[in-house]
């Protein structure tokens, strides 16, 4: 496997990690895991495609990204040790092997030339939810701008910049 997109895992952590993971089946709309729940290690999706689901106060989720194979699921969790900020979900068949949080810490502690690997995926995951926020923010301003002239123009009033 060489993944050529930055938010996945390399081929070469890929290989190192072969002895850690255990394989699974997800069926189609099973959860990985919940927000809100603990976090017990790292998913790593061979084959198919798993959805992230972004929970609201209210409870409402929203789709956040559909990710595919050679992602990593739940690292942010994993290594500060917080709950899942996120649900994710099988969205068809998919082939999804787990590491235990234990068994990646101690593997990282053994192999640190992987750890700059993870940083880089932390960090694009963080880049990746900054970019979308800054494109929502926008969109949304944007919104309540265009309300606001239709609003206004629907009782004669002129919407000056």
């Amino acid at each position: 496997m060489a993944p050529e997109d930055p938010k996945q895992v390399t081929a070469e952590l890929w290989d190192a990690l072969e002895n850690l993971r255990s394989e699974r089946i997800c069926l189609a709309n099973k959860d990985l895991f919940r927000s809100g729940e603990s976090s017990r290690g790292v998913y790593l999706v061979e084959e198919g495609e798993v959805r992230l689901f972004l929970s609201s106060a209210s409870g409402r989720e929203r789709l956040a990204e559909t990710v595919g194979p050679g992602a990593i699921l739940g690292l942010s969790e994993a290594m500060s040790g917080e709950a899942h900020k996120l649900t994710a979900q099988a969205s068809g068949k998919a082939q999804v092997s787990f590491v235990l949080r234990p068994d990646l810490i101690n593997f990282l502690r053994k192999n640190p030339a992987f750890c700059l690997q993870l940083v880089r995926l932390l960090s694009e995951n963080l880049h990746t939810l900054y970019h979308r926020f800054m494109v929502e923010s926008v969109a949304a301003s944007r919104s309540r701008k265009n309300k606001g002239q239709n609003s206004a123009s629907q009782i004669g009033l002129r919407h000056v910049n």
